[in-house]
């Protein structure tokens, strides 16, 4: 139940941020971010959404096909793709795995776009309740782990290291 009643205001809280007309990027799938985009059209707000797939396990798909399934108006697009897409975008919301003093752990790309979104003036908000966030004695057991190389390459010839890693940290000043 606290879970539930986390997302509801989290969502409720973030679905003011957005307004007629508005161009949304998101990065991934956030249920906190799909609740709020949810809560905004049902308040009869029109908006698009711009969506990264969000490789290499491409969680941003799901995201995208359950915004459309909402009625809600939106472009999927490579992660590469996504910087161009900030040019027309209002702001950028994404989820959160964990917020920590250290900074936000979200999908790996999630450092990227900050850096981007700040640098195009676009404000981006990280939407979390109160369970997302680790306790400061806790965050020295953080990890980012790396996951299995073959995802991204299944026979790497000698000489070629390969990088697999679903999560970054972004600086907590980053955002708005």
């Amino acid at each position: 139940a606290l879970l539930r009643t986390g997302l509801r205001r989290t969502a409720e809280s973030a679905a003011r941020l957005i307004r007629d007309g508005d161009a949304i990027v998101t990065f991934s799938y956030s249920s906190t971010v799909l609740a709020a985009m949810r809560k905004a059209r049902s308040a009869r707000r029109r908006f698009h959404v711009i969506c990264a797939e969000a490789r290499p396990r491409k969680e941003g798909t799901q995201l995208a096909v359950r915004l459309a399934r909402a009625g809600i108006p939106v472009t999927l697009t490579t992660d590469m793709g996504l910087f161009t897409a900030l040019g027309s975008a209002s702001r950028v919301l994404v989820g959160a795995d964990c917020v920590a003093a250290g900074g936000l752990v979200n999908k790996i790309g999630t450092r990227g776009l900050a850096f981007a979104a700040r640098a195009e003036g676009i404000p981006m908000y990280a939407l979390a309740d109160e369970t997302k966030f680790l306790p400061p004695a806790l965050e020295s057991f953080l990890r980012i782990a790396e996951q299995d190389p073959a995802e991204v390459l299944p026979a790497a010839p000698a000489n070629l290291q390969v990088q697999n890693r679903y999560f970054d940290r972004t600086p907590l000043d980053l955002l708005a």
